[in-house]
C-alpha cells in the first residue's frame, strides 16, 4: 500500500479541489454533469484547461471524446484516436498516466486538436480511467506553461 500524506504534505489547494470533486460527484448519478462539474474545477482551480473524457465506441473501438471543458465542437469532432495511437491512445492502452511537460518536443503528442492554436509552452496530462482494474477511457488536460522547470517541480 503506498504511503499516506498529510494534508500539510499535499496542500490545502489540492485538498478543496478533491473535496469539491467529490460533492459533486454525490450531487448527480447523471455522468455529463458530474464529469462537466469535475472539468470545469480542473480548469478554475489548478488551471488544467481543456479538459476532456475519451472513451471507446462500443460499435468500431476507436477513441472519441464524450465530455469536455473549453473544447469546441470542431475540436470534440476532431478528437479521435485508435487505441495505442499517439499519448491518448497509449494511456488507454497500457493504463499509465502520462505528462508531457512541452507537447512540442514529444513526437507522439498527435495534436488533433491544438494543431490550429497560437504556439505556446503546453504541457498535456493523460490519466486513465479505471474500473475493476482495467482502463476504460482516459481523462485528458492541457495547461499553459511558461517556465517548464517550474512546471515540472510543481506536479513533483
Amino acid at each position: 500500500m503506498p504511503p499516506r500524506r498529510s494534508q500539510q504534505e499535499v496542500g490545502p489547494e489540492f485538498n478543496a479541489v478533491i473535496l469539491a470533486a467529490a460533492q459533486l460527484i454525490g450531487k448527480s448519478l447523471e455522468p455529463a454533469v458530474t464529469i462537466g462539474g469535475i472539468l470545469r474545477l480542473l480548469a478554475s482551480r489548478l488551471k488544467l484547461e481543456r479538459g476532456r473524457v475519451i472513451l471507446p465506441d462500443p460499435q468500431t473501438g476507436m477513441l472519441h471524446i464524450v465530455y469536455a471543458h473549453d473544447l469546441s465542437a470542431e475540436d470534440i469532432r476532431k478528437g479521435v484516436y485508435a487505441r495505442g495511437e499517439g499519448i491518448t491512445g497509449r494511456v488507454l492502452l497500457r493504463g499509465e498516466v502520462t505528462v508531457v511537460p512541452d507537447v512540442s518536443r514529444e513526437p507522439r503528442f498527435l495534436a488533433l486538436i491544438t494543431a490550429d492554436r497560437e504556439p505556446r509552452p503546453l504541457a498535456y496530462i493523460a490519466v486513465p480511467i479505471v474500473q475493476k482494474d482495467e482502463p476504460i477511457g482516459v481523462l485528458a488536460v492541457e495547461r499553459h506553461v511558461p517556465d517548464r522547470a517550474h512546471f515540472v517541480h510543481e506536479i513533483g
